[in-house]
């Protein structure tokens, strides 16, 4: 239960910007920019539009959540921002690194005031917030060697994550 909140609280903190499609027009994509949509959406609860921000991967891994806890994707994103975004506005971005197909960008934790780190990745040429790979990142820094697992359809140990050290 403790990783659902964990997930949840890393999903709300990226939950940071919503889009208009005028602005998509106007403004060059970018991280940044799908950042403030994705924001945006979960401020109007627009479920769609959150779903069009993040990451093949990052949807795979929230099926898979939801299917654990008997919901549907759709229902898991409506719940995960009720009422609960810490986020009344858009929050503080800086630090915008592009290497090809992948990103990275800071953006500030209002609770804290830290700098986190959330990753991005270009599908169908456009970017999407990886999830999957920012809440692997973080797991790393606080466990050491370890792997997000995998949430498809197998239910073998191999996709349980792991803790142990490699020598």
């Amino acid at each position: 239960m403790k990783i659902y909140k964990i997930l949840l609280v890393a999903f709300i903190a990226c939950a940071m910007v919503g889009c208009t499609q005028i602005q998509n027009l106007v403004q060059p994509k970018s991280p940044t920019r799908t950042m403030k949509n994705f924001v945006e959406a979960t401020q109007k609860k627009d479920v769609e539009g959150v779903k069009k921000t993040l990451s093949s991967g990052s949807l795979k891994m929230m099926e898979g959540l939801a299917k654990i806890q008997g919901k549907t994707l759709d229902e898991t994103i409506k719940e995960s921002d009720a009422g609960e975004s810490e986020y009344k506005q858009v929050p503080e971005m800086r630090n915008e690194k592009i290497e090809g197909d992948k990103a990275t960008l800071e953006v500030k934790n209002e609770k804290t005031s830290e700098w986190d780190t959330l990753y991005f990745v270009k599908e169908s040429d456009e970017w999407k917030i990886a999830l999957d790979k920012s809440l692997e990142e973080i797991f790393k820094k606080s466990l050491g060697d370890w792997k997000m697992p995998n949430f498809g359809d197998s239910t073998t140990d191999s996709d349980k994550p792991s803790t142990e050290k490699k020598p």
